[in-house]
């Protein structure tokens, strides 16, 4: 395994000098999805990401993107955004505000973390529970996995390991050995022939959408809303929820937030051009995101809780002491300590001479 992934792994004196955006370090220049490439008309460079269609409205080179109206968050390296975050006003009385962030694809890669005890306890990881220093250095952004592996219906693979068989038919998010990501059904859209899979989790036996189109049920039907989209705490008739998307141009979108129904969680997401999702985790405090300034720049209406931007609207922030000791303890982390729940994290990505992943392991 290690001899694999050193094959894979970026020098770090390359990786810093692309750290600069030098001449040769550009972007991926592909769709994410293996199914929706690219127009060959969505620039990599400079740009605001809008619903569904990768960069748009370019800036000239010389002039630093600026946050938009209406926007909550706008990540930018140089010219290049690479990740702008808004909030979606409530769906209905009683319901909270979604957050929606847009990834750029040319710009920016997925990984799956490992936790602590999920998808199993123990062993040697090069994506772990924690962000390490090394990949710190790539970092833009990390959320919430998906549920528990026992109530998953799902299986999880990464790094050569299969920790719980994949099931055909699931919702899947997969990642590929040359660091694109695609979302789809296990064994219909996905895996893409010929390419080789270096993480996939699934989560629940549907997609949330599918070809465009919401799969969510009838609010009204208990049954149908805790078999296809997770116990609700304490049978609430609104609660946290997430989900991560693909559009047509291969930009991944993370949304979530307090308070939310099935339906009002997959038409944010179809309001931003989204082709497929699947729903990750549900219930507070187990659904959270971060943006982290540093190598991106972070232009943001919200405040910075300890240098990093917290997402999700009323998401639970760690406490004086608190540490996790269990796995619905996770959420006290920020994702720089260990967690005990997988998660993702999104890299920024500087050029196509790094094969897979724009990090080196931690």
């Amino acid at each position: 395994m290690g001899s694999r992934r050193a094959d894979r792994i970026l020098s770090l004196g390359t990786w810093v000098a692309c750290l600069g955006l030098t001449a040769g370090c550009t972007g991926l220049g592909a769709s994410a999805s293996s199914q929706h490439p690219a127009a060959a008309s969505d620039p990599a460079g400079p740009g605001h990401l809008g619903p569904g269609t990768g960069p748009s409205h370019p800036v000239p080179a010389t002039t630093q993107p600026t946050l938009a109206p209406g926007d909550f968050a706008l990540a930018s390296v140089g010219s290049a955004v690479v990740a702008t975050v808004n909030q979606v006003a409530s769906a209905g009385p009683g319901q909270g505000v979604i957050t929606v962030a847009v990834f750029n694809p040319r710009r920016t890669v997925l990984v799956l973390h490992a936790g602590s005890i999920e998808p199993v306890g123990g062993g040697t990881w090069g994506y772990g529970p924690e962000v390490g220093t090394q990949e710190r250095r790539a970092l833009l952004a990390a959320f919430n996995g998906g549920f528990k592996m026992a109530d998953a219906r799902g299986g999880w693979l990464s790094e050569g390991r299969t920790v719980v068989p994949l099931v055909h038919g699931a919702a899947s998010v997969v990642i590929y050995a040359d660091g694109r990501t695609d979302i789809g059904t296990w064994g219909v859209e996905i895996p893409a022939a010929g390419r080789r899979v270096e993480s996939v989790r699934q989560n629940l036996p549907q997609l949330l959408i599918d070809h465009g189109l919401a799969q969510y049920t009838d609010p009204l039907n208990e049954y149908q809303l805790e078999r296809w989209w997770g116990v609700a705490y304490k049978a609430a008739p609104l609660i946290s929820r997430s989900a991560l998307g693909i559009t047509s141009s291969g930009a991944l979108v993370w949304a979530a937030g307090t308070d939310l129904t099935v339906s009002a969680l997959a038409d944010a997401l179809l309001a931003h051009g989204v082709q497929r999702a699947l729903e990750l985790d549900i219930n507070a405090p187990l659904v959270r995101g971060f943006l982290y300034p540093g190598r991106a720049t972070v232009d943001t209406t919200g405040s910075l809780d300890d240098g990093i931007l917290p997402l999700a609207a009323g998401q639970t922030q760690p406490g004086p002491g608190q540490s996790p000791t269990g796995a619905n303890a996770v959420p006290q982390c920020t994702y720089l300590t260990t967690c005990s729940r997988d998660f993702f994290t999104v890299l920024l990505d500087y050029g196509s001479d790094i094969q897979t992943r724009a990090a080196v392991p931690n």
